[in-house]
């Protein structure tokens, strides 16, 4: 899925900004980019416990984010 190497190749002209500097924006979220994410971040979190998520675990990941977006203060 995607294009193989894309974001490596990139990434060298990505910019990073911190929450406080993208205040106030809008964000755009791609629906598999962002289910993949959780899924990735579900599996994190369940690495201890040595089983696949469920598919509640990655609902509550995908929600924690959009949340932590949103405090702070990027419009979802």
């Amino acid at each position: 899925m995607g294009i193989q190497g894309l974001a490596r190749r990139l990434e060298p002209y990505a910019t990073r900004l911190s929450s406080e500097q993208l205040d106030g924006y809008s964000a755009v979220i791609d629906g598999p980019a962002l289910a993949y994410y959780a899924h990735k971040l579900a599996l994190a979190s369940a690495a201890s416990a040595t089983r696949i998520p469920s598919y509640a675990d990655i609902v509550a990941e995908a929600l924690r984010w959009l949340t932590s977006l949103e405090n702070s203060n990027i419009k979802v």
